[in-house]
């Protein structure tokens, strides 16, 4: 009897130790399938929130971008409205110093040296026109006796352009070859105002 209960109890024993064995290596296939399905489930609302974030950041940043650009686009426009102003007052003051220029005793001699040296300059050619500014009419006479006698061998007619206002100066045309000189005043304010876009860094990129 001894050795059956004896029996019983080792095979209980063995029993139970299997049964716990088992217990245990389920506790820990468990644990172990519930870590990794954790793991899986954090990797993938992980992901997926950073599949938001990226996404709610690149849509934040394209809109920044474009409110960047707009910012940029109105800056630009109102820095060029800005510097028209600048710029029409400042030419509109040196043309009303130019105007003063031209109605005074002095102009007349500066018209006629600067059409005589552009004159010189168109060597091989003798039948010249100078063009003058509808303003500057009453000096046609004198102009045109005034370089005749000067240049004795050109034949050389002044005029006055009817449709253009050259402000002052000349455009001087050797007729033959063809030749033309702008010594405008109107021409040289471009110039003037190339320059002075380029010199007072006003230009907008």
């Amino acid at each position: 009897m001894k050795d059956v209960n004896d029996s019983l109890e080792n095979f209980s024993r063995i029993v139970l130790e299997k049964a716990f064995k088992i217990r245990d290596d389920m506790e820990d296939d468990l644990k172990k399938r519930t870590e990794k399905t954790m793991e899986e489930k954090e990797n993938f609302y992980l992901e997926e929130a950073y599949r938001k974030i990226q996404a709610g950041k690149s849509k934040i940043i394209q809109e920044v971008n474009k409110n960047i650009s707009k910012v940029k686009l109105e800056g630009k426009k109102e820095l060029i409205i800005k510097r028209n102003e600048i710029i029409e007052e400042v030419f509109n003051n040196i043309i009303i110093r130019i105007k003063e220029f031209i109605d005074s005793d002095n102009y007349y001699e500066w018209l006629f040296n600067k059409i005589k040296g552009s004159v010189k300059t168109i060597a091989d050619d003798n039948d010249i026109l100078i063009n003058i500014n509808k303003t500057d009419e009453k000096h046609v006479n004198d102009l045109e006796n005034d370089l005749n006698d000067y240049f004795k061998t050109k034949q050389i007619k002044v005029c006055i352009i009817p449709d253009n206002d050259i402000i002052g100066g000349a455009v001087i045309l050797g007729k033959s070859k063809n030749f033309l000189i702008n010594i405008s005043i109107k021409e040289k304010m471009k110039d003037v105002k190339g320059q002075f876009l380029k010199q007072s860094k006003m230009t907008v990129e």
